[in-house]
């Protein structure tokens, strides 16, 4: 009984220090954001997405930080997936559109 005990201890543990690392991330990413270093925003935005993949503001996010960049593609791809997750988010459409008129 108490290895059961310990087992789900550490699996809550576990989880905690995961949300604690997803918070650090997108605090950087959104950090690097407002100073205009898009390129450590995309690698901060990329750790979140790794570990919240059905997270469809984190695939917008990450969308965002390479159409600054002027990576239209690689843009249009990540506000696609966000999309999947939650077609009513307004700018991902807004952004795609965007990306695809600068890529013509």
């Amino acid at each position: 009984m108490s290895w059961l005990l310990l087992i789900a201890a550490l699996c809550l543990a576990s989880e905690d220090n995961d949300e604690a690392l997803v918070a650090r991330h997108a605090a950087s990413a959104a950090q690097a954001m407002q100073t205009g270093d898009y390129i450590t925003a995309e690698k901060h935005h990329r750790i979140v997405v790794r570990l919240r993949p059905a997270l469809a503001e984190a695939q917008f996010k990450l969308g965002l930080s390479l159409f600054l960049q002027t990576k239209y593609e690689e843009a249009i791809g990540a506000f696609r997936e966000a999309l999947k997750m939650k077609p009513d988010l307004v700018n991902a459409f807004l952004f795609a559109g965007i990306s695809l008129f600068n890529l013509n």
